[in-house]
């Protein structure tokens, strides 16, 4: 249910963006999206409704959790009795890459209203990853009478390495140098992307994007030494 609404939402957002089936034909292709005025399956001339319909799934497709999607490798350990922690975080990673290059796409049409588009996807999808666990943090740090900077401190010279660079909710305050937090990143599974988000925006503000790199400018930074990849394993 959740899919229909969201592809009737993209389609409703597309079609006033496009003044006929040309224009929409040529941000299909820009998205990577290749089709023609003709359907190949039925031999008929595509309207403009088929063609925003086919945009609007393709989106769908791609940035919606869809475990069919994972790889064979993925959904055979999904069988194992652990295999459901597995698919999530592949599906996951698998739709994140999809979104920042969809958002980088659009950011690099030439169409201003698109390119808008792009750009606050970017940031809505980092306010909706990263904004609960950073407000929860702050909420946290003031109801315990703690500051980012101690718990910064904490971090960088007395936590364990999974906690060195994750949201802390504090519990109490510090005491003798000791506190109790909980890792709000364990909780959260979207925290490892913040950094892949962060360049992606920088991109997109430097206007330095040619559409056909996207992909490969994405790829490099999830599977960067430092990348998302890399902290998941």
């Amino acid at each position: 249910l959740w899919k229909i609404y969201g592809r009737q939402y993209v389609k409703s957002q597309m079609s006033p963006l496009f003044k006929g089936i040309d224009e929409a034909l040529e941000y299909a292709n820009h998205m990577g999206l290749k089709i023609g005025k003709v359907n190949p399956m039925t031999t008929l001339k595509r309207t403009y409704d088929d063609v925003l319909d086919e945009i609007s799934a393709h989106e769908i497709r791609n940035t919606y959790p869809t475990y069919s999607k994972v790889p064979p490798a993925i959904q055979t350990l999904r069988k194992l009795p652990m295999g459901n922690f597995i698919a999530f975080p592949a599906e996951i990673f698998r739709t994140a890459t999809r979104i920042i290059d969809f958002n980088l796409k659009q950011a690099a049409h030439p169409k201003p209203a698109i390119r808008q588009m792009g750009i606050k996807g970017l940031i809505g999808t980092t306010l909706a990853f990263f904004g609960v666990g950073a407000g929860l943090t702050g909420l946290s740090q003031a109801l315990t009478g703690t500051s980012p900077d101690q718990w910064k401190a904490y971090q960088r010279s007395f936590a364990f390495d999974w906690d060195r660079n994750a949201n802390l909710i504090a519990f109490t305050g510090f005491d003798q140098g000791k506190a109790k937090a909980f890792n709000f990143s364990y909780f959260s599974p979207y925290d490892f992307l913040q950094k892949p988000l962060a360049a992606a925006i920088q991109k997109a503000e430097d206007q330095n994007l040619n559409p056909q790199d996207t992909s490969n400018f994405v790829l490099e930074i999830m599977f960067a030494p430092d990348g998302p990849m890399m902290e998941m394993l």
